[in-house]
């Protein structure tokens, strides 16, 4: 079994700006009930107990002497030293068997120390109740009862403040709850630094009461309240025990307050508020098996985040708004870089594979004579995927009836096109004309409209009368159908009719052979097919191709369009990426700044360096979602449908040379793929959630005491 409880200490010098205020050869401090420490401002007290709660590091290598600090507390002995030159100490923790574990500084921290601070240090973007629960997930096994909560709150009548923020209450009541905070977590040693320097006398009697119900409850753990303090009246009526400073020297001679029996013996006794006191019941915290209860811990970390970021549900802080704000500008001017560069391309590429102007047209050469369907067969196999639709085209000379004169007139050639020509549907913008998509009737022409007028027709006529070879002369005059156009048809032709139709016509008898093809007309599925097919076409050695309108000088632009907007895209992406990362990164370590001391005290609490990475990482979460939400709305609604109009409405086909073509492209055809939005946005969250873990990594590493001193 251990001894008594208590606190030795040896070796242990503190040294600030040349001036020793510490200077302890070997001292024993009793841990009996509320031990006290007083002396003279600037006397050390403070310094001892940061270095008591290693929450600060004495001076190392004084003399060649070794720092030491034992704790001799009922479960376990702690001793604390420092080796060597290093202000990193090293800790054993003894059990009653002899058996020694090795603890880090935090882990030691978080089972034996619980604090309470001259300032409230409350997290300013977490409501009291937030940030009095806040070192209840320090330790491994956390078990607070709801009874013991409630009576807590009443007893520092703050119940009715938990869902407000430390800047809405007072000082003594932000000061109140700062001091349940460091009597819930249930250590065996709670430290105080003049506690009840912001508390009225009522209040500082009831704590120092609660303080001492819990310390003689053997329900709880805390041993010992080590408590700096200038009120003389509360350290003569609560003190069990004194420790006096001077000069950085302690002399903890029996300080027993025989003269004082009477008032301990009536504060150790039965008292009628006795019921107010903190004692377990059913847990309202219970993280004894992390595995089943991850749900709970889940919602406590995201709800730390969130309560960091909202002061309340429609209320964002002033450091959320700006983080979002920069990090949405930053996605919306890439989104816009990568769709002008993209949709242009696309654009052009789109515009370019126009049937009208992207088409090839097959001839036979010497070796083959004339062209006939076997070709159309053949070089529709050779081509494969590369093509959109082949076609035989025949000329035909067709007269139509002069309305004027009342006369056939010569019509100069028609062309022939099939049910599927893809060309029809661009010129007759997807009309339903029976002539054109159905199957056995197909007597009708396509016209030019002012060639239609020029013979007397109204300008929107649905019927002409023609005639090509010996077509109406047998059977006198026969209205056709006729879909009239304001588009260029192919070739600079006027009129265009299904081939079934000429064919029909052509022939005199059923027995008479098709004419021949005057050539096949290829539509390749973009223009960058077209090369392919040319390259088909000309190893095949039978083919005469004719290029329609100079393809390989259209690729030639196109080419260096694409790749001087990819160039253009990378050094936009890399310099607008430094530049956000550094904003944002300056951004997010402001706000960390800002909160450094509340920090310093959750690491004083023994708070492990995962539950801020977690904290924070639900932060980035948030904060990514958010800036998704708005930008994506932005991007949809705004952004993409500004870009398109000014790409569809520009003029960008005349910097290819290209005829302009009246064809609609939809907007969707225009979309950024969905995997480029990704990759941003993959890119986006990773560079926030580094920036969190780099600042909070720095920040955790320092000493507590650091960052609670007011920099």
């Amino acid at each position: 079994m251990f001894c008594k409880s208590k606190i030795v200490l040896k070796d242990i010098y503190k040294t600030y700006k040349h001036k020793r205020v510490l200077d302890i050869d070997e001292i024993t401090i009793p841990l009996e009930g509320i031990v006290v420490i007083v002396g003279w401002s600037g006397s050390g007290k403070s310094t001892l107990l940061n270095i008591l709660s290693l929450i600060d590091h004495p001076d190392v290598g004084i003399k060649g002497m070794t720092p030491k600090i034992e704790f001799h507390l009922p479960r376990y002995q702690y001793n604390v030293s420092y080796r060597g030159s290093s202000t990193h100490p090293y800790i054993e923790r003894v059990d009653s068997s002899g058996n020694i574990e090795i603890l880090d500084e935090r882990r030691f921290r978080r089972h034996v120390f619980g604090f309470i601070f001259q300032e409230h240090y409350l997290h300013p973007n977490l409501n009291l109740d937030y940030n009095i629960k806040t070192p209840l997930f320090t330790r491994q096994r956390t078990i607070v009862s709801e009874e013991k909560f409630i009576n807590a709150c009443n007893v520092l009548d703050i119940s009715e403040h938990l869902k407000r923020f430390s800047s809405k209450v007072s000082g003594g009541q932000a000061q109140r709850a700062s001091i349940m905070r460091g009597l819930l977590k249930n250590s065996p040693l709670l430290f105080g630094d003049e506690i009840t320097s912001n508390i009225d006398q009522i209040y500082s009697e009831r704590i120092l009461k609660e303080i001492s119900y819990a310390i003689k409850d053997d329900n709880n753990n805390l041993t010992a309240f080590l408590w700096v303090s200038h009120d003389i009246h509360l350290v003569k009526d609560y003190a069990d025990y004194i420790v006096t400073i001077k000069s950085g020297k302690l002399d903890a001679t029996d300080h027993k307050f025989e003269s004082f029996d009477a008032i301990m013996m009536y504060l150790k006794s039965e008292d009628k508020d006795a019921e107010k006191s903190f004692s377990p019941d059913t847990a309202i915290f219970r993280f004894d098996d992390r595995r089943a209860n991850w749900k709970e811990l889940f919602k406590y970390y995201f709800l730390y985040a969130y309560n960091d970021l909202f002061k309340n549900v429609l209320l964002p802080t002033v450091d959320f708004i700006v983080v979002v704000l920069s990090l949405s500008f930053v996605i919306l001017f890439l989104f816009s870089i990568i769709k002008i560069s993209y949709a242009s391309h696309k654009y052009l590429e789109l515009k370019l594979s126009d049937p009208r102007i992207n088409f090839l047209e097959i001839r036979a050469n010497e070796k083959i004579g004339e062209l006939n369907l076997s070709h159309v067969k053949q070089l529709e196999k050779a081509l494969g995927d590369s093509i959109r639709f082949i076609t035989p085209v025949y000329y035909s000379t067709v007269f139509i009836k002069d309305m004027n004169r009342k006369m056939f007139s010569s019509n100069s050639n028609a062309i022939t096109f099939r049910r599927a020509d893809p060309i029809i549907e661009e010129i007759t913008k997807a009309a339903s004309l029976s002539f054109i998509t159905d199957k056995n009737n197909f007597q009708g022409i396509i016209l030019k409209r002012d060639r239609a007028v020029s013979f007397g027709y109204q300008k929107d006529t649905d019927y002409v009368t023609i005639s090509f070879n010996n077509f109406n002369i047998r059977k006198g005059d026969q209205k056709i159908p006729v879909y009239l156009t304001d588009s260029e048809l192919p070739f600079n032709k006027t009129m265009m009719i299904r081939e079934e139709f000429y064919i029909e016509n052509y022939k005199k008898s059923i027995d008479e052979e098709i004419p021949p093809i005057a050539f096949i007309k290829i539509y390749p599925k973009s223009i960058y097919d077209t090369i392919k097919i040319k390259q088909i076409s000309d190893q095949m050695g039978c083919y005469e191709l004719i290029d329609a309108f100079k393809v390989d000088n259209k690729i030639t632009v196109l080419d260096e369009i694409k790749n001087q907007s990819k160039i253009f895209v990378w050094l936009s992406i890399a310099a607008v990426t430094l530049m956000a990362a550094f904003f944002v990164g300056i951004t997010i370590y402001r706000s960390i700044y800002k909160k450094r001391m509340e920090i310093g005290v959750f690491l004083a609490y023994g708070m492990r360096k995962r539950s801020f990475q977690i904290f924070y990482l639900c932060e980035s979460i948030i904060i990514f979602f958010a800036t998704l939400v708005l930008t994506l709305f932005v991007y949809r609604y705004i952004i993409e449908n500004l870009i398109n109009e000014m790409i569809i409405k520009g003029n960008m086909l005349k910097v290819v040379g290209a005829m302009q073509s009246d064809g609609v492209i939809s907007y969707d055809r225009l979309q950024v793929p969905f995997s480029w939005l990704f990759y941003i946005y993959g890119s986006t969250y990773l560079v926030l959630t580094l920036l969190f873990i780099f600042f909070i990594f720095q920040f955790t590493s320092r000493k507590p005491i650091t960052l609670m001193r007011d920099a």
